[in-house]
């Protein structure tokens, strides 16, 4: 989107360099005062509420992790906890988490390296997927090769906002295959999908370990799970998983894609959805079509004046009757144009995009019953539609320190938007 050259240099150099922080989408609490709470980070045991939310400060700990040890530490299972959204390893990351049930004394004995518990109240509703307005990101790009451009970049991304991809964290940075398990999935190849999952390996990854899931690949009808147990380190824990199951019961691969966190199970669909929205902008951009202009056919999103937040669930078509009106308030930032994230019940676009839309349709031998699931229901996914998109109001600082020139962005982005959006336009380098 962005013209001017970028300053390449260096992103998560160091753990402190990506922070991100929640913007809850509700108000979770009323504030207790000092006398209630204690202080802050410990609830008052006579608050009768169903569930206990911490407020976590975590570094170096992806979601599915940080929760499977809280669970382990707690003596809970992982059901019993939930969030709003996942949160990547590498970074300083704050989060709200939800515990149903939870006796408050039992926060006493959490002892995590990496993680601290900066508040705890009582709320009588859990965190569900989703319960965010966004994101606050503050990320650190060192050994920038020049300052030169940073306000013209900052300007235009302002006034044009930023392609809404999905970033590579969607797909896996060590091992992309997210997408390629959720796409066995969607056509009801469970055995494909769990052996993608087990053994597809790439250069990145650890020798021992790649060689392991080779071993596993090679020998893959000889369903010898008790020797490639031996090979799995314990840090693997959802291969494990996954390994256990079919040990004792071999061939019943649903059954062992039940045992990952249900989290986990739909973020391979959802990843497979992510891949295919990233492939439809790429093919309106190569076909000419603008981003920022509507075409008849295109479907549009409107703010939440309210919430000011996209409403994602609210679509129209834009129509002849509704084409001006329509153009004027993408303008305005009133309205988005989307591209799907395809499922049993989104509205698909007509006319340019439309076909586009049935071009990777077609490609993928997809048709919407596919995200039905009645092998295991909570996978089933209706589809929604997505700003291709999006504007975020970036603040920049540059810093001369220790001798080294760093560049610092603050910015807020929507849920389910991606930082690499915005660090793209910055550096014109490959995102690590």
């Amino acid at each position: 989107m962005t013209e001017a050259s970028g300053v390449r240099g260096s992103l998560k150099q160091k753990i402190n360099d990506f922070k991100v922080e929640e913007i809850p989408l509700r108000s979770l609490r009323k504030k207790q005062s000092q006398s209630e709470s204690g202080y802050p980070g410990k609830v008052s045991e006579e608050t009768p509420k169903n569930y206990v939310i911490l407020f976590i400060r975590a570094r170096n700990w992806d979601t599915n992790s940080l929760i499977n040890e809280l669970s382990n530490q707690l003596g809970i299972s992982r059901k019993r906890i939930s969030f709003a959204g996942t949160k990547d390893k590498r970074a300083i990351t704050y989060q709200y988490i939800s515990i149903k049930d939870l006796k408050v004394n039992k926060l006493d004995s959490v002892e995590i390296n990496g993680i601290e518990i900066c508040d705890s109240f009582y709320n009588e509703s859990k965190i569900n997927r989703g319960d965010l307005k966004g994101n606050k990101f503050e990320i650190t790009i060192r050994d920038p090769i020049s300052f030169e451009n940073v306000s013209e970049i900052c300007g235009q991304i302002n006034e044009k906002g930023v392609i809404n991809y999905f970033g590579y964290q969607r797909f896996g940075k060590v091992r992309p295959i997210t997408h390629k398990v959720g796409k066995k999935l969607v056509n009801k190849d469970f055995e494909e999908a769990v052996k993608i999952y087990l053994t597809k390996s790439y250069s990145d990854e650890n020798p021992e370990i790649a060689e392991a899931r080779k071993k596993l690949e090679n020998n893959w009808r000889d369903m010898n799970y008790d020797k490639a147990l031996k090979e799995f380190p314990n840090y693997l824990h959802f291969e494990r998983t996954l390994l256990h199951h079919l040990k004792n019961n071999p061939k019943d691969y649903i059954g062992a894609l039940k045992k990952l966190p249900n989290n986990l199970q739909k973020l391979f669909i959802h990843a497979y959805q992510s891949y295919l929205f990233n492939e439809i902008i790429n093919k309106r951009i190569e076909r000419g079509i603008p981003l920022d202009e509507v075409q008849m056919g295109d479907v549009v999103l409107f703010e939440d004046p309210e919430q000011r937040t996209i409403n994602r669930r609210v679509t129209e078509r834009v129509k002849e009757r509704n084409f001006d009106k329509l153009n004027e308030m993408v303008k305005k930032n009133k309205a988005y144009i989307t591209a799907p994230l395809i499922g049993t019940r989104n509205k698909l676009a007509t006319g340019s995009m439309g076909a586009i839309e049935k071009d990777i349709i077609e490609k993928e031998d997809l048709y919407r019953e596919k995200f039905k699931f009645e092998e295991i229901p909570y996978l089933s996914s209706k589809g929604l539609r997505r700003e291709i998109l999006t504007y975020p109001r970036i603040k920049t600082q540059k810093i001369d320190q220790n001798n080294q020139e760093k560049l610092k962005l603050k910015f807020k982005l929507p849920k389910g938007c991606y930082a690499t959006s915005v660090t793209r336009e910055f550096r014109k380098a490959e995102e690590i």
